[in-house]
């Protein structure tokens, strides 16, 4: 009986996916919500629904009920701010369900009893959010340009939106240079007074946008689309440059931590924050220096990272190598240094650590400034430096030998090096242009030829490929992802004979 029933639903799993194939059923089938689309769902700590959730479409709403759509839902408390989280303060399952379905249940019937274009009213009507369903909404980054034209419009006053929690007053109130992020606050969730993330900015943002539209002021969206929608977050108007936010931070300062052996970084703070979009690239939620949470020993308080690797971390788009290493994926970067591996190099450490090595010694030294990267020029063309290679090394193919334009390739790297700041500093002389392609070869030294590690037949008792392989993974995988042609015969010319 038991391989019975295992044998029948095996065969019920085959069938269920032989029916799939057939109907053409994929991800491009499943139904995909718009931005203005929000899921009503009952808490999950009042277990599983009896019924699906509910696709409400807060568009058609507002434009079904006009002007004054807002206060037809949503309750206003005493001093006229709008709340926006339905059923927030829900006690039971019952009562949460009975606020929605009150609310939208009634003015459906009302509507009806006024020959008004409404809503359903039967269950399974409004109960039809589908399994596997995606929604397409994008999510506003409020950026150094957007902060720009808030404090504009406010007259510089950061209390409009920034506060703390008062408890000897029992009230929020600013404080002048403790600014943060708003997500320091405001998590995932409501807890007790403090309101999630999405609630607080939902009834911060949408509640003065709306104040300042009755003003007759110049206003922010009040509908999804407006943060929500792709093609709109687009067409904001973006301040560029954007003059520089101060809240106490230096031009320049030195990095260091007591107990540390590398020496001093200077940095220069003023030129990051122009090279990034919004302060949070850096510092998470708070405006906290890196090495208030992050300690040379991790705790609780740092995530369990490491100051160490809070700065060196190349896999976190937070750290100084993270954000460096996410720049080299550049096109004109990225050939070379998709190869390298993720940790830097120990020749590369003073680059940054380029300061004093003890305290007594940075005393001594003025505002910290880094000096000025300037490369070398090429050198001309000579044997050490040939203008082009001719790769013959196997002779009878289907191909020809291929003429590799050895000084056209380096000067095209370097153009690229010289574009960027970050880039001209980190590749110093030319031979680190070298290393792209002559990667085992130490800088300074004159690199032999490929054929001098990567035999013309692979030897299986090494770990190096052999020569014919080595040279099209090092040329192909540095082509492709920079754009350039990597056919066969983009580089070889086709060997007639050959051909039957």
């Amino acid at each position: 009986m038991r391989i019975s029933r295992a044998l029948t639903a095996n065969w019920m799993v085959v069938v269920v996916i032989a029916c799939l194939a057939v109907l053409g059923c994929s991800d491009k089938d499943k139904p995909i919500l718009g931005p203005s689309t929000i899921v009503l769902r009952l808490s999950p700590q009042w277990g599983a629904l009896d019924r699906p959730a509910v696709d409400f479409d807060h568009a058609k709403h507002t434009d079904a009920l006009g002007p004054k759509s807002c206060v037809s839902c949503h309750t206003q408390d005493s001093a006229g701010v709008m709340k926006y989280a339905w059923a927030a303060t829900a006690a039971s399952a019952k009562e949460a369900m009975n606020t929605f379905h009150d609310g939208c249940l009634n003015c459906h019937q009302d509507r009806a009893s006024k020959k008004q274009k409404t809503g359903p009213v039967a269950c399974g009507s409004c109960h039809a959010h589908a399994p596997g369903t995606s929604q397409e909404q994008a999510h506003l980054r409020f950026d150094q340009s957007l902060h720009h034209r808030h404090e504009k419009a406010e007259d510089g006053k950061c209390e409009t939106c920034h506060h703390v929690w008062d408890k000897a007053q029992g009230k929020f109130l600013p404080k002048k240079g403790e600014e943060s992020a708003c997500a320091d606050c405001h998590g995932a969730k409501d807890e007790g007074r403090v309101l999630s993330l999405q609630h607080a900015s939902h009834d911060r943002c949408v509640q003065c946008h709306l104040q300042r539209e009755e003003k007759q002021q110049p206003t922010g969206p009040t509908l999804c689309v407006g943060c929500h929608d792709a093609e709109s977050i687009a067409a904001i108007k973006r301040v560029d440059p954007v003059p520089r936010l101060m809240r106490g931070q230096p031009n320049h300062t030195w990095i260091h931590a007591d107990g540390a052996t590398a020496a001093y970084v200077p940095f220069d703070h003023a030129q990051h924050e122009a090279a990034t979009s919004r302060c949070s690239s850096c510092h998470h939620k708070t405006m906290r220096a890196c090495k208030d949470c992050h300690t040379l020993t991790p705790t609780s308080e740092g995530g369990y990272v490491s100051l160490e690797r809070a700065y060196h971390e190349p896999s976190s788009t937070f750290s100084c190598v993270g954000c460096h290493k996410k720049e080299t994926q550049r096109p004109g970067c990225v050939g070379c240094h998709q190869t390298i591996p993720g940790e830097p190099r120990e020749a590369s450490c003073t680059t940054c650590h380029a300061g004093p090595t003890t305290k007594a010694m940075k005393a001594d030294l003025p505002e910290p400034t880094l000096a000025t990267a300037n490369l070398e020029d090429l050198p001309p063309t000579s044997a050490a430096f040939p203008a082009t290679l001719r790769l013959e090394y196997f002779p009878g193919g289907d191909y020809g030998p291929a003429d590799l334009p050895h000084k056209r390739i380096v000067e095209h790297l370097d153009r690229e090096v010289r574009k960027d700041k970050m880039a001209t500093r980190f590749h110093g002389t030319m031979e680190t242009l070298c290393a792209g392609c002559h990667h085992h070869s130490p800088v300074g030294v004159q690199p032999p030829k490929c054929v001098s590690c990567h035999p013309a037949d692979a030897d299986l008792s090494r770990d190096r490929p052999g020569l014919k392989v080595a040279l099209h993974r090092q040329c192909i995988l540095c082509h492709q992802p920079m754009g350039i042609k990597a056919g066969c015969v983009d580089c070889h010319a086709e060997n007639k004979e050959q051909k039957p």
